[in-house]
């Protein structure tokens, strides 16, 4: 724009520009492209219950203290091998991936143990022992998270404690001071720097474990104390949260530690008893909603600079969700315009729902839309 008001025009464009994703597109794939001969399930512990790394897909079964296996990518069309690892006795509350090996998985239970295993590549037994222990922690174990940028270091969530260890040399670096109530879910910031961590006394707490065990930043999520998640958008300082609020309505909130009083944004779902299991796509800003017990996937797209989340396309699946995962982006078909993949764990299939953003379209004249 010509004049002095240009500046000011041009960045009131920018802040309500269309949504990149407003076309974009969720579909679960045919029955032939299911991953089958699976028996999923969701214990009552709070995580996913699917994930993925650039080998493998891993997943709670019906058998307490095993865990499913399959490979992510399928060799020339033919059936995936179903393996097991039987790795607790108990029921196996959560499960993560090192981001620096395809082949090194952390389990966790209720025996107060935290193991992680290096996967074999055949045979239908994976790894029948670990290759490290971790603990006894002193209480049953619900969460353990990798470090994303340090390799070998891993967070670990017990009732009201949190635990970095040195998985190498076996060794606790640092207990953070006890959370309030129940620890409900666990997140380091991309760049590693902080770990954020929701819990049942409705407070969002921001540590920098490096430097203290004491929370440097806290601030009340949700109305309600019941199950709320929480997840880094950047590194920067934006988080994402969900949870209910004073009504038991589903929400989802956006934060930014900068301005840690309140939230940026929210939006509310619906009145489910459900708690939300989301999964965000770090590089392009896809936030994926879906309840254990639920057909619909919700999706938004995050812009922590306007701020907003943005609904893009609801999918509705044929069946109940256990847990989802994405699908790490060297699989995506990318000619296909794919931009991300969830998997669906269901009863007896892992789903794979595909999310497409077609080409812009010429119009006459070679004009894009």
């Amino acid at each position: 724009g010509g004049g002095g008001g240009g500046s000011g025009a041009r960045r009131r464009m920018k802040r309500f520009r269309a949504s990149k994703f407003r076309l974009a597109e969720a579909r679960p794939a045919r029955k032939e492209a299911w991953i089958r001969g699976i028996r999923g399930s969701s214990p009552a512990a709070s995580g996913n219950h699917i994930k993925t790394s650039r080998r493998w897909i891993v997943f709670n079964t019906d058998s307490a203290g095993v865990l499913g296996m399959v490979p992510l990518e399928c060799q020339d069309g033919d059936k995936r091998p179903v393996s097991e690892l039987r790795c607790h006795s108990g029921v196996v509350a959560d499960f993560d991936f090192s981001p620096f090996d395809d082949q090194l998985l952390a389990t966790c239970s209720a025996e107060e143990v935290v193991k992680v295993w290096r996967l074999l590549d055949s045979g239908p037994d994976v790894s029948s022992s670990p290759k490290v222990a971790l603990g006894p922690e002193g209480s049953q174990v619900g969460m353990v998270l990798f470090h994303p940028t340090a390799d070998g270091i891993l967070a670990s969530g017990a009732q009201k404690a949190v635990k970095v260890w040195d998985v190498e040399h076996q060794q606790p670096l640092t207990e953070l001071e006890p959370h309030g109530d129940l620890l409900q879910s666990l997140a380091w910031r991309p760049d590693g720097a902080l770990l954020g961590s929701s819990c049942k006394d409705k407070m969002l707490r921001i540590f920098d474990p490096r430097a203290g065990p004491t929370a440097c930043q806290s601030v009340q999520a949700h109305g309600s104390g019941r199950d709320s998640r929480l997840l880094w958008v950047n590194s920067t300082g934006s988080l994402l949260s969900t949870g209910f609020n004073e009504v038991r309505e589903r929400e989802a909130r956006l934060w930014d530690t900068r301005a840690f009083h309140g939230s940026l944004a929210s939006v509310t779902l619906d009145a489910s008893p459900r708690p939300l299991m989301p999964l965000l796509d770090l590089d392009i800003g896809l936030l994926v909603l879906m309840a254990k017990g639920e057909d619909v996937l919700f999706c938004y797209e995050v812009l922590p600079g306007q701020p907003a989340l943005s609904e893009v396309a609801q999918c509705r699946t044929e069946s109940k969700a256990h847990g989802i995962a994405l699908v790490p982006k060297p699989a995506l078909d990318v000619l296909a315009c794919e931009v991300m993949r969830v998997l669906q764990l269901t009863d007896n299939a892992v789903v794979p729902i595909s999310y497409t953003v077609p080409r812009k379209v010429k119009a006459w004249g070679g004009q894009g839309e």
